[in-house]
Order: structure tokens, then C-alpha cells, then sequence
């Protein structure tokens, strides 16, 4: 499974606004970074309590890129900004 789908498959279902949702992919030769950006209202349930769900999802994509021997990044952008 590729990295963009699984983190889309993953955090949709948290969300009340997932057509708002959109998965940015950037690769260069350090690897690849995601950039997450949804719905104002969803950013507490994308982040989590203490940042626990964000660290979840990028732990999960990290073990995802080493099975496709690439070092994956992810970054939550503010939608208010």
C-alpha cells in the first residue's frame, strides 16, 4: 500500500469534514514529506490529545516508507493561516 492512501485510510474516518482533506506528497533525495491540510474543526481530532494521535500517524507512515525503503515526513499544516 502506498504511503499517501494508508494516511488517507487512516485519518478520514477521525474526521467530520473528509472531502476537506487533502494529502500533499513532496519527494526529493532525502525522501518524502506529506503535508496534511483539513478542515479548521478537524485539526483537534488529526493532532490529538498531547499530539498522541499525530505521533501515531506519523510513526505509522514512518514503518510504511521503511518498507518501501524511503524515510517519510508529515506535516499538519494550519488551515486558518
Amino acid at each position: 500500500m502506498e504511503t499517501v492512501d494508508f494516511v488517507k485510510a487512516v485519518v478520514s474516518p477521525l474526521l467530520e469534514h473528509p472531502d476537506d482533506f487533502v494529502i500533499t506528497e513532496t519527494k526529493d533525495d532525502r525522501g518524502i514529506l506529506l503535508v496534511l491540510s483539513c478542515h479548521p474543526e478537524d485539526m483537534g481530532m488529526i493532532i490529538g490529545k498531547s499530539g498522541k494521535t499525530a505521533d501515531a500517524i506519523r510513526l505509522l507512515a514512518r514503518i510504511i516508507g521503511v518498507k518501501n525503503n524511503a524515510h517519510v515526513g508529515i506535516k499538519i499544516t494550519d488551515p486558518r493561516k
